[in-house]
Order: structure tokens, then sequence, then C-alpha cells
């Protein structure tokens, strides 16, 4: 007996939520109940707004895609049935609460009911059909992931059609035959899942994590415009630089004015006033052969492109996507030098050209030498593995 049955409370609630899943297609034609309260439905697809846990006050909602059905034969007894499927395709963020926590009821039955099939016979909930077993080999989905929990298709049949899912006596299993899985085949079943519920998920999670990438490398950013309050007042930008900063302004507003057919006076203001809002940036850009770094002055803003074809990028900032803060912290020396740099005299500025230029030179025998000794150590270690096992 397992730790949620052992107390009367416990008993209670897991027999509701269980009873209220299983049975969760026919409680609309009949009641249960379990000490006097009644059961209600709870669809592992979140869609019915009925059903327990659909709102959980996170306004994060499963979203439902058409319903698919379709006739087919019993082989044996020529009997013909129905065959019904619905697809839910849940966000990243669907199983936590408002305050981010991880909201229990959800999550739980989630885990619970992380299947490639969710098989209800007439309505009541019967068995998880764990993995695919089309005819052709490549559209079968092997094994599931954590990540799978975000999606559900739940199969519902006549029981005219039990000998073609496998139906044991006691009506508590399944087992699919062929001519089943070439009917879910024939009806593109393996296609929505991969192509719309698991690639759904999978770009919704790849837009969250950079999502939080932006997040961090805002961090350096906000930082430095914070910084400014702290620091002595600086001697004025020489004209030479200003006029460098409106010309960066100006060009950029001409190339977006004919894009967009909108008056450039119009398109400079708002770049000024998004640039007087974001004073430091750290953006991006793929030169072959040049520095790791540049900076320049766009109006008020200081930006510091990072060289994505350089190998500090590839080999030393990139890396860091695990440790934000430790990523920050790149970012604010950089904008350190990019000050420096920026606000002095020509003699300085022309030193730091001339440096980054040394500094690439530099980096890349030192990266290459790094390579040669990690290169090293994985032949030593080989080596040393060969020795013990003789």
């Amino acid at each position: 007996m397992t730790t949620g049955y052992r107390k009367p409370k416990g008993f209670h609630n897991n027999m509701m939520e269980h009873l209220g899943l299983i049975y969760r297609g026919i409680l609309n034609r009949c009641a249960l109940f379990v000490n006097d309260q009644r059961v209600e439905p709870v669809d592992p697809l979140f869609l019915d707004p009925n059903a327990r846990f659909y709102d959980v006050g996170n306004k994060v909602f499963a979203q439902g895609r058409e319903s698919l059905q379709f006739a087919m034969k019993n082989s044996r007894t020529g009997a013909e049935g129905m065959v019904r499927l619905r697809f839910s395709y849940m966000p990243p963020e669907f199983q936590r609460n408002k305050d981010g926590t991880e909201n229990k009821e959800r999550l739980g039955i989630m885990k619970d009911n992380n299947a490639y099939l969710i098989v209800t016979r007439a309505g009541r909930q019967i068995d998880l059909v764990m993995r695919s077993h089309y005819p052709k080999e490549d559209l079968n989905k092997k094994n599931l992931n954590i990540f799978d929990r975000n999606w559900a298709v739940e199969l519902d049949f006549d029981p005219e059609l039990d000998e073609e899912f496998g139906i044991t006596v006691n009506k508590q299993q399944v087992n699919l035959s062929e001519r089943a899985w070439q009917a879910l085949m024939d009806n593109n079943l393996p296609g929505i899942i991969k192509n719309d519920l698991v690639a759904t998920f999978a770009k919704a999670r790849d837009d969250r994590k950079a999502k939080v990438d932006a997040n961090a490398a805002k961090q350096s950013e906000q930082v430095m415009a914070e910084a400014e309050k702290f620091t002595k007042k600086r001697s004025p930008l020489p004209d030479k630089k200003k006029e460098q900063a409106r010309k960066n302004v100006e060009d950029e507003a001409e190339k977006e004015a004919q894009q967009t057919e909108k008056p450039k006076g119009e398109v400079e203001k708002k770049l000024l006033e998004q640039a007087q809002a974001k004073r430091y940036v750290i953006l991006f850009e793929p030169l072959e052969g040049a520095p790791f770094y540049r900076t320049d002055l766009f109006g008020p803003q200081t930006r510091v492109w990072i060289n994505t074809r350089h190998r500090f990028y590839t080999e030393v900032y990139d890396g860091l996507k695990a440790m934000p803060r430790v990523r920050a912290a790149v970012e604010l020396l950089l904008f350190t030098l990019a000050a420096e740099e920026l606000t002095d005299i020509d003699e300085r500025e022309m030193f730091y050209k001339n440096e980054r230029k040394l500094w690439y030179d530099r980096l890349e025998l030192l990266l290459q030498l790094l390579d040669r000794r990690s290169s090293l150590e994985e032949e030593q270690s080989a080596s040393d593995e060969i020795k013990e096992e003789q």
C-alpha cells in the first residue's frame, strides 16, 4: 500500500482523484461518492473546464487541437465502431503556480499519465500505451522523457472494437493490433504528435530559455546604468565622438525608415528614446578574423559588440550559459574597458584599438596551446586506462 492511502485523509484525497480520472467520461451520466463527497472529473488533458485543476490561477491553460475520429471494423466480427482522439498541448509554465512554484496537483497527474496514448473505452480510462508500434519503424517513438509530459493524446474506442485494441477480459489492459496501429498511422497520428505537439513544446522551451539568457545578459546592462550615480562625473565627450554617436543613430534611422516607409525624423526620435532608456547594451556580430569585441556609441548609448566568430565567444562566453552571474561579470569587464576607451582622449582610444588586435593574436595562441594540453591529457588518461586493464 502506498503512503498516500495509509491515512483516512490521504485515502479520501487519492480516491477522489483516482476515481475522477478513471471515470471522467461517465461522471456526467452517473454519480460516484467518497465519504458522501461527490467525485468530480479529472481530465489528464486539462481541456475540460468542469474538471478539477483546469484552472489553478496561473492564467496558463492547456491548448486543445482539433479532435479526430474515424470508423473502424472489427476484423473478426465485422462490427463497426468509432475511434476518437483528443489532443492537448501544455506550455512550459503549465505545471507551475502563479508565484513560479510547482503545482503539485497538475504535475502529479502529468507524471502519472506521461504516455504515448491515454486509452479509454466508452469513456472509462483503461490503460496507458507507453510506446508506439507503427508498421514503419522510423515513425515509432521509443522512449518518453520529462518533456513529453507537456502533451497528451487520449484515444477512446467503442466496445465493438475490443479485439482490435486487445482489451483483456477484466477490461484493465489494452494491446493494440497491427490494424489499429495502421489505422492511427493512416490518420496521421505520428505526424500530429511529432510536428505539432512535440515541435511546439520544443520551440516554446527554446524561446523560454532564450528569454532567460536575455534576462541574464540584462543584469550587466542594468548594473552599469545603476553604477553611473556612484561614479565621478567624467569629462565631456570630444566633439568628434559626439558627432560619430549622432551619425550612428542617423544611419540606423535612415535604414529603418526605408524598410518601414516611416519618416526618418520619427524613426530617429524613437531610436534616441530607446537608447536613452537603455544606456548600456551587449550586441553580437559575426566578423571573421576580427578582435573578440569592439565598442561604439549610439547616441547616449554605450554598445559592446561581441564577435561570434571569435573563439572567445564559442569557447568562453557561450559556454557560460549555465552560469549567468559569471557571464554577467565578463560583460561588466567588457563594459569597463569600453567606458575607458570611449570617454578618453584620442591617444588612449588609439591604444585600445591597437591593443585589441594584439589581444586577438595572443588569445588565439593561448587557446591553441590549451587545446594541445587538453589533447595530451586525454591521451595520457587513455594510456593509463590501458595499462590498468593489462
